[in-house]
């Protein structure tokens, strides 16, 4: 049962530093949804129940996201707690959730790894990184050489980079055998890519897989712009968000990358509005945005289902819930919380339009 008139929400979020373009989008999707709760009787009914935002900036580090949920937890006494923005954050945020016993919303963190570490608090929304580039054997068109040449860069130390890359050549094993691949790995050095390119280069690959920060995957692809280095597929972690194009400008054409969501996924929505029930312009909605709306309406279906805030009453729960938003498919593991219902789609940039690739051989080549 809900004791409180105010059913506080706490969200830990990068407005500042490395993940701001992100966090802030995020910060907007939740708001949003905040906003959704507290206008609409149909939504939540009693109107003796307010639903309070309580949002802090993280600053994109982890002693930030330590500071802000003990915060939340032990001071702001949250109902809610929400996961930032990052794998390598959320990783932070579940291991402080797990020691304060308190249920962790993950919406933007991607790690794989975070569901294999026995916390019992834990429900992501969001496809693991394991899985981002699984799809792209299937949509590149066929490539008749002997040997197809892929190269992979990435950082070792990273899980995200490690995964999303690996993810891309299980894919493309799948599509040509694994004795048809040629695959060098090199390792992403962001104060020595000079010598990364010259690898590149004297490899002369078919596809290149780049998995770095935001910033690196944009300054990654004018490079290889600016060193005419060609190939047929090139695939950047960034090229999901919608604000790749209007920073790489001509140099991102063709490139393809990652998206939790797009609004020409076909839904079948049986909870929460359409897009044109958010109330939002759609310049404004980009998939990180969408990705905290979309835990916003998972709370909210869990909410008015269990009529509680207890952690544990709302974990059990989440075990039997399938449903589908706006944000698509819901469905966890209840062994460890971990999403098997969502799905990555992948897209690829056309002289400036973000064309979504939903079918074999769909993706145009480089050459």
């Amino acid at each position: 049962m809900i004791r409180r008139n105010v059913i506080k929400i706490g969200i830990s979020l990068s407005l500042t530093g490395a993940y701001s373009m992100q966090g802030k989008s995020a910060y907007e999707g939740i708001r949003t949804w905040v906003d959704r709760m507290n206008q609409s009787k149909e939504v939540w009914p009693n109107n003796d129940i307010r639903f309070q935002l309580l949002a802090y900036d993280d600053q994109s580090n982890s002693k930030g996201v330590r500071r802000n949920l003990a915060k939340l937890i032990e001071e702001d006494n949250a109902d809610i707690i929400i996961g930032p923005y990052s794998t390598n954050l959320i990783k932070t945020a579940a291991f402080i959730c797990n020691e304060k016993k308190k249920l962790l919303w993950n919406h933007g963190g991607a790690s794989a790894e975070l569901h294999n570490q026995g916390y019992q608090l834990l429900v992501s929304s969001n496809v693991s990184c394991d899985k981002y580039l699984a799809g792209l054997g299937k949509v590149l068109p066929m490539l008749e050489y002997p040997k197809v040449k892929i190269c992979r860069i990435f950082d070792p130390a990273g899980e995200f980079s490690c995964s999303v890359t690996n993810s891309a050549l299980i894919g493309l094993e799948e599509r040509y055998g694994a004795e048809r691949l040629s695959v060098r790995d090199i390792f992403n050095r962001p104060d020595h890519m000079d010598e990364v390119f010259f690898e590149i280069n004297a490899f002369d690959p078919d596809i290149i897989v780049y998995v770095g920060s935001y910033l690196q995957d944009i300054e990654f692809v004018g490079s290889l712009s600016r060193l005419q280095i060609h190939c047929d597929a090139i695939c950047v972690g960034a090229a999901g968000l919608d604000q790749f194009w209007s920073s790489v400008g001509e140099s991102g054409n063709m490139v393809i990358g990652p998206s939790q969501w797009e609004s020409g996924i076909q839904k079948n929505i049986n909870y929460g509005p359409d897009l044109s029930g958010v109330g939002v312009q759609m310049d404004a909605v980009d998939y990180v945005f969408m990705q905290a709306y979309g835990i916003g309406l998972i709370i909210e279906y869990c909410l008015s289902k269990c009529h509680s805030t207890d952690d544990r009453v709302l974990r059990e729960f989440l075990n039997s819930v399938e449903i589908e938003t706006i944000f698509g498919k819901f469905r966890i593991d209840p062994l460890n919380g971990r999403q098997i219902g969502h799905q990555v789609s992948l897209v690829q940039w056309d002289s400036g339009e973000k064309i979504l690739l939903t079918s074999p051989n769909s993706a145009k080549r480089l050459l």
